[in-house]
């Protein structure tokens, strides 16, 4: 029998938050397990085992730890700790003498996106630039188009495009970067950098656990597991993400007062927005919040409701809307860069603004939305195009080249 390729994962967090790029990771390591033998590198955040070993992977949490705080303290933090946090990243990588390093990035010396620039200067004294095995990079969507929809102003454009120097070393040092979203891979290809180092390889999900499910029993699931009574209602909606400024929270805040009828919406996720949100949910019965969830409540979550709410505001495909669809549930998203698998009248409804977005939501607790055209179909050829199943093998694919 032919050895397992030894495959080591390079993530700032795993295993505490729930985020897309972790889900990508733990759902790539499972589908890969009879193939690959998975390790991944991450920071110790609060409560969390320095080792761990999962179904999906060995877990190896580097210190000093990397926990929430003031912006004071993690400035810092990543003065003082972060050279540590390296040094034992390198020990880590050097005793797992794996046939792939992949990092999920980009990826600065910070490790953040906000303060990724501010530490160009460090970029070399990463562990994982260091290794010695080859290196695939995974661009998880691109620093400078994020920062810019998150913050406006032109002011900050100089510093935000200092990412585009990261990402340029980044391919550099990477035998193969995978871009998840098309408009990742279009804008690397234009820069005219080493097009042959490129892949456009789309994050997959678990269809097995994301299909389609009748609502009465998700209901019920999701009822029993969170300790809620949904009611009767004439729509439910659901909002399962981060809950922070790049994904729309704040729009769905403003947008509350404006909503109307015998609804319930549902949010699930942890951010920087938890407290508003908490408050919306205490001051409006018809807005729920189930906090942060594990990725096995997920599928009932989103079969519990008639239509999920994805107000994010920067590019991609987004994982959220992959899930909703591949569980035949429409999506309500804003008409931003490529939005697919959302595809107006096909899988979901495309919102060019904040106040149509509010509409379509009336209008769909009303009962006056009309069903997207042959959606069910649709909904099985997204699904068939994001399986894992399918994903997993073009990565394994990309491993072998390296390798």
């Amino acid at each position: 029998m032919a050895r397992k390729l030894k495959v080591v994962h390079y993530f700032r967090s795993y295993g505490h938050n729930g985020g897309g790029v972790e889900t990508h990771i733990q759902t790539l390591c499972a589908s890969l397990k009879g193939k690959v033998s998975s390790s991944i590198i991450c920071d110790r955040q609060a409560r969390l085992p320095v080792f761990e070993k999962r179904p999906e992977a060995d877990i190896y949490r580097v210190e000093p730890g990397r926990d929430a705080g003031r912006i004071l303290t993690k400035t810092y933090d990543l003065l003082v700790n972060e050279y540590l946090r390296e040094k034992s990243r390198a020990r880590i990588l050097e005793k797992l003498d794996c046939d792939v390093l992949h990092v999920h990035g980009p990826l600065s010396y910070s490790g953040t996106v906000v303060s990724g620039p501010a530490f160009y200067p460090f970029y070399g004294m990463q562990a994982w630039k260091k290794a010695r095995c080859p290196k695939v990079m995974t661009f998880h969507g691109l620093p400078e188009s994020v920062l810019k929809e998150k913050y406006p102003s032109p002011l900050f454009f100089p510093f935000f495009d200092l990412w585009k120097g990261i990402e340029r070393k980044n391919v550099a040092d990477s035998k193969k970067v995978i871009c998840v979203d098309k408009y990742v891979y279009e804008e690397m290809r234009s820069r005219k950098i080493e097009a042959q180092k490129f892949e456009f390889i789309p994050n997959g999900i678990d269809t097995r656990a994301f299909r389609k499910t009748k609502q009465q029993a998700a209901v019920a699931r999701v009822e029993s597991k969170f300790g809620i009574d949904l009611g009767s209602p004439d729509a439910v909606f659901s909002c399962v993400n981060r809950l922070g400024k790049d994904k729309g929270t704040d729009h769905v805040l403003r947008m509350a007062p404006k909503l109307e009828g015998d609804f319930k919406f549902i949010f699930a996720g942890e951010g920087p927005f938890r407290k508003q949100v908490e408050a919306l949910c205490k001051n409006d019965s018809r807005f729920v919040f189930l906090g942060n969830v594990s990725l096995d409540d997920v599928p009932a979550i989103i079969s519990a409701s008639d239509y999920a709410v994805n107000p994010a505001v920067h590019q991609g495909a987004l994982r959220s809307n992959i899930e909703a669809i591949s569980c035949h549930v429409p999506v309500i998203a804003y008409n931003i860069g490529d939005r697919y698998p959302v595809e107006e009248n096909k899988t979901g409804y495309l919102c060019d603004d904040e106040e149509k977005m509010a509409g379509t939501i009336n209008a769909a607790a009303r009962g006056t939305l009309q069903r997207p055209d042959g959606f069910d179909a649709n909904c099985n050829r997204v699904a068939t195009q994001f399986d894992i199943a399918n994903i997993s093998k073009r990565v394994l694919g990309v491993y072998k080249d390296c390798a």
